[in-house]
């Protein structure tokens, strides 16, 4: 067996470092990033109750789960569950790419219905933003979404409604409150 100059050793040595950059790249790309973002993550706050009505935006950043990596609802919904490792998502936000639009619909013209054709910089913008993600939006199918709320102690006793817009899939919403009040007090309404 003919034994490899020091050049082609190195050189080899270098493509095969390569080849595993190269292979495992992506996976601990996201794996970097879910733990980064999940590392800047903070629970909405309220700092205190006005007398008549407070009402606080929950649009922000959310924990959020796939179902290809939690699918059990008990798991899901258990403020005993460590959501370390879940993904954050901003809301309002798709975590597919939108493309409804993009194909056989019409839109009204003087001289009648127009396609809207394909754009395809929008195409491209959409997936882009999905692929950017930290999990694999094609494996996701359902999802969970958790925000926690720090509220102020003067709410114990006090009503708290919640109110979301609803999901077209007709999902729910769970919002866990932290340390303050226990989430019985929370009631969750769907405009």
């Amino acid at each position: 067996m003919t034994s490899l100059s020091p050049h082609w050793q190195k050189t080899l040595s270098k493509v095969s470092e390569l080849r595993s950059i190269a292979w495992h790249s992506p996976h601990r790309k996201r794996r970097r990033n879910a733990a980064k973002e999940r590392a800047q993550y903070t629970s909405v706050k309220l700092d205190k109750l006005t007398a008549d009505r407070t009402e606080l935006s929950l649009d922000g950043n959310w924990l959020f789960m796939p179902d290809y990596q939690l699918n059990d609802k008990t798991k899901a919904i258990s403020i005993q569950t460590n959501d370390n490792d879940w993904h954050i998502m901003p809301v309002p936000a798709f975590w597919n790419p939108i493309r409804i639009w993009l194909h056989g619909e019409t839109m009204p013209s003087p001289t009648g219905p127009q396609h809207k054709g394909v754009s395809d910089t929008y195409y491209q913008q959409e997936t882009d933003r999905c692929e950017n993600y930290t999990f694999n939006y094609r494996k996701t199918g359902a999802a969970w979404y958790r925000q926690w709320l720090e509220l102020p102690a003067d709410v114990k006793g006090k009503q708290l409604t919640l109110h979301s817009t609803p999901y077209p899939n007709g999902g729910s919403v769970i919002l866990m409150a932290k340390r303050l009040v226990p989430t019985s007090v929370c009631s969750v309404i769907s405009k």
